[in-house]
């Protein structure tokens, strides 16, 4: 399988603004992938999911699907939790019918219960609605993002394991969220790596090079528990997420195009190139199509 790039969304370039016409733009543009957003809403019914579905094909257009934000599977309000289950069920369903291999999905925030309380919560919930699209005979993956605000569950310690406990789960790899949440911590990830840097060559004072080694270091350090945890074969089939981003002591604060931003995105595709991985990357950038197409290209040259 090779790498496929696409955008999260109807591209902004595109002239019809429905999903069916934003498959033809993605095809148009050059690209390979389209996640349906149904960030805000599921706004497709079943009719409308066979004809993307239709279309995708035709056009040779993989499609996966982004949740809606509403999702908390730690919430201590039980309404919440249910509509929270129902959110996935129907993007599962939905996404199933329209053909799109996987759903993507933010888990829940911590609150006041300790990481190993959420992980448990999380953890449940999820295996319920897992099991309900099972008993449907609804064949798509679930991918829980990797979270970019230090609040929300989703490192990639607890993302890997959910995919290690449950059945039918990935994880969605937004390098962008890691890289913020990372980069917020007190000891930040650039001193780890300067200190990396001390152990094989002398210290050097280019700041530029010194952005290039942590992305590099960071980028080689997720693959590896990737690959530890999940085996190897799991690098053939990554699903990932690419922006720039601004960050504070939070963690994430907004996306930014990847030219504008101090994300190392060249230096994290030139990891995953080199160690040879397999799936599909989503630009969520601003400019969504554009740094898509900036990501595409700059694969196949380098």
């Amino acid at each position: 399988m090779a790498v496929l790039f696409g955008t999260a969304g109807v591209p902004i370039s595109a002239k019809q603004t429905k999903t069916t016409g934003g498959i033809k733009a993605v095809k148009d543009l050059g690209l390979d992938v389209l996640e349906i957003e149904f960030v805000r809403g599921i706004y497709l019914d079943e009719k409308k999911a066979n004809e993307c579905k239709e279309i995708a094909s035709k056009n040779n257009i993989i499609l996966t699907v982004h949740a809606p934000y509403f999702i908390n599977f730690n919430s201590d309000d039980l309404n919440i939790v249910k509509k929270s289950q129902g959110f996935i069920y129907q993007s599962a369903k939905i996404g199933w019918l329209a053909g799109a291999k996987c759903v993507v999905f933010h888990p829940g925030f911590y609150g006041k219960k300790t990481k190993d309380e959420t992980y448990k919560t999380i953890k449940t919930n999820l295996q319920f609605v897992i099991k309900q699209i099972q008993k449907e005979n609804i064949n798509i993956t679930f991918c829980p993002e990797t979270m970019g605000r230090v609040s929300q569950f989703g490192t990639i310690d607890e993302i890997l394991q959910l995919s290690v406990d449950i059945p039918n789960v990935k994880p969605c790899l937004d390098f962008a969220h890691m890289w913020a949440r990372t980069m917020a911590k007190t000891t930040t990830f650039s001193e780890k790596c300067v200190s990396e840097m001390a152990k094989t060559t002398t210290f050097l004072e280019n700041t530029e090079k010194a952005k290039e080694v942590d992305g590099r270091v960071f980028a080689t350090e997720i693959l590896e528990k990737i690959e530890k945890t999940l085996g190897k074969d799991a690098l053939k089939h990554l699903h990932i997420h690419m922006a720039g981003v601004a960050y504070n002591k939070n963690g994430e604060h907004n996306h930014e195009t990847l030219e504008e931003s101090k994300f190392p995105w060249r230096e994290i595709l030139d990891v995953l190139k080199e160690k040879e991985i397999s799936g599909t990357i989503i630009s969520e950038s601003p400019n969504i199509e554009l740094d898509a197409i900036r990501m595409k290209e700059y694969w196949k040259k380098h």
